[in-house]
C-alpha cells in the first residue's frame, strides 16, 4: 500500500482529527488491509481493518483512544490469499503481504 494521508511530520490538535487515507492496490492479490498505529517506542496502540475497501477514495477515521499529545506512527498492511504450509511435520495457514512504508505525526 502506499500512503496517501496524513503526510510525514503533520500535526494535529486530536487524534480524532485523523483520517487515514492509501492507495488501495487493485493491481495486486491484496483482499484485506489494517491500519496500525504505533507510539514512537514502536508498541502497538491501535489497528482497524476496514471491511470494505473497494473505494479507492475512501478515507478511514480513528477511532481508538484518545492517548493525548505525543509522536506517533502508522502504517497499512495488505493482506493476500494463504497457503498451507507444513513445517517439521506442523501444518500452517499462511498469509501472503506487504507492508507500507511508516509515516510519523504529532498531536499536540
Amino acid at each position: 500500500p502506499i500512503l496517501l494521508s496524513p503526510d510525514n511530520d503533520t500535526n494535529f490538535n486530536h487524534l480524532s482529527d485523523i483520517l487515514f487515507h492509501w492507495n488501495l492496490d487493485d493491481t495486486s492479490d491484496i483482499i484485506s488491509y489494517r491500519i496500525l498505529l504505533f507510539d514512537y517506542e514502536y508498541n502497538l496502540l491501535w489497528y482497524f481493518e476496514p471491511v470494505d475497501h473497494e473505494d479507492p477514495t475512501e478515507y478511514f477515521p480513528y477511532t481508538g483512544p484518545d492517548y493525548g499529545t505525543g509522536n506517533y506512527i502508522w502504517r497499512v498492511d495488505g493482506f493476500g490469499y494463504g497457503d498451507d504450509v507444513t513445517l517439521n511435520e506442523t501444518p500452517y495457514f499462511i498469509f501472503s503481504g506487504t507492508e507500507s512504508y511508516e509515516r510519523s505525526f504529532s498531536v499536540d
